[in-house]
């Protein structure tokens, strides 16, 4: 039988607050696949268009009727503009678009499912794995792991220090994935950790063996681990997955209660953090 160690039961007001979108740039959403969750998320809600957060419908003339009619069925009253595909490519030359453009109104941006629950009560229902992305640098990491871990049945993405934005790019890897799962942004990973511990959740890093043995002063409850099988069910569990260069900050590696590997059979050295992230998601939910 596993034995857990005392946790203070304490919470804090000290936690950063939900990174607000940048007032400076007006975001957008493009591809069907995001462009399609964007608009299942608000049917759920029963809102069409919200506090007016689209400002604008760019559209392809070849744009399929039955898409472009939910469209402005959902988003009623936004200035559309629909163009050849060859004026879409050069209004929007950096996007992969695929024929559909939401831009959103300054300081707007696409919500996720996190927007409308306070995290702090979230998190307390423990009712599945929950993933920490501890400085994530590459945009298309972040999208991949969120399609990843909405797929396979993560809970939530919390997403902590100074990483790839929740932006296009992220959306479009991710397949919309991004905007139906719950994604939380923080900006101390430390003290989300701490507060996580006092709610009694157990905390996995992902982390290569030879890192955890060099931490000073391991505990006993702090193992590393190929197997997951003897581990907590997943509803209690953390899963923080480092950054692509420095991984997970010391400091959190040392308060991790396992230390998780993904054992390498070829020559390759390492796997990046998107597919790591995927593997071992799966490895803990489906035991």
């Amino acid at each position: 039988m596993k034995q857990r160690r005392e946790r203070p039961k304490k919470d804090s007001d000290s936690h950063s607050s939900p990174v607000a979108a940048g007032s400076d740039q007006q975001a957008v959403l493009c591809g069907r696949r995001p462009v399609q969750a964007y608009l299942d998320v608000l049917g759920h809600h029963g809102g069409e268009n919200q506090n007016n957060d689209v400002e604008s419908i760019w559209l392809s003339e070849s744009f399929p009727t039955k898409f472009r009619d939910e469209l402005l069925r959902k988003l009623p009253g936004v200035r559309r503009h629909e163009l050849p595909r060859r004026q879409l490519d050069q209004q929007f030359p950096e996007l992969h678009h695929q024929g559909v453009v939401l831009r959103f109104r300054r300081g707007a941006r696409p919500g996720s499912a996190a927007d409308r629950v306070d995290w702090r009560e979230f998190v307390r229902e423990k009712s599945g794995l929950l993933v920490l992305l501890d400085r994530i640098q590459d945009p298309q990491n972040l999208g991949s792991i969120l399609r990843s871990a909405e797929a396979l049945g993560a809970r939530a993405v919390f997403l902590t220090g100074q990483g790839a934005p929740l932006g296009d790019t992220a959306h479009r890897v991710s397949s919309g994935a991004s905007l139906r799962l719950p994604v939380f942004e923080q900006t101390n990973l430390h003290r989300l950790v701490e507060f996580l511990k006092s709610c009694e959740y157990w905390v996995c890093a992902a982390a290569d063996p030879a890192a955890a043995s060099a931490l000073p002063d391991r505990t006993p409850l702090s193992r590393t681990h190929h197997e997951v099988k003897d581990l907590p069910d997943a509803r209690e569990l953390v899963l923080v997955i480092g950054n692509e260069g420095e991984g997970i900050k010391p400091l959190v590696l040392n308060e991790s209660d396992y230390i998780l590997s993904i054992p390498l059979r070829g020559q390759t050295e390492s796997l990046n953090a998107g597919v790591a992230a995927g593997i071992l998601i799966d490895r803990l939910i489906n035991r």
